[in-house]
């Protein structure tokens, strides 16, 4: 996509036209472009509840797609030969988990509030449990000890 499209999906986002404004949220989110991100962040303070849902699945999106060549090198980074580049990417991924960790904290917060939405507090519960259930997945595979 060339930098004038781009601008004009930005250009979308103020559109007094709602079906234009989710059209550009969508392939703002599809296109996974970093410079979305502050103009999605910012059409949140000035939308309803199906605009907001669409821009934090388009967010989510811009974010799984950067994080995937950050995946890749990771990886290669942590199986490479030298011990040095193993250990920095080991030390990097924490920093990524501990950016994670401060997320779950909220989700926490949101299902131990009583005071919460009885459904919201459900979903937060529910999240909380397939987060479990994947970090118990992981370690029930770890091969035990040296």
């Amino acid at each position: 996509m060339t930098e004038r499209s781009l601008q004009q999906l930005l250009n979308q986002l103020n559109s007094s036209d709602l079906s234009q404004r989710h059209k550009a949220i969508f392939e703002l989110g599809q296109l996974g472009n970093l410079q979305a991100t502050e103009a999605l962040i910012q059409s949140m303070q000035n939308s309803g509840l199906k605009e907001t849902c669409l821009l934090l699945v388009a967010l989510t999106e811009i974010a799984v797609r950067s994080l995937k060549p950050h995946q890749r090198s990771l990886t290669a980074a942590i199986t490479a030969e030298d011990t040095g580049i193993r250990q920095s990417a080991i030390s990097e991924l924490t920093y990524l988990y501990e950016k994670v960790t401060e997320i779950i904290k909220h989700v926490e917060s949101v299902a131990d509030n009583h005071s919460e939405d009885k459904e919201v507090r459900k979903t937060a519960t529910w999240a909380l449990a397939q987060l479990n259930r994947i970090r118990r997945t992981r370690t029930q595979e770890e091969p035990d000890g040296d």
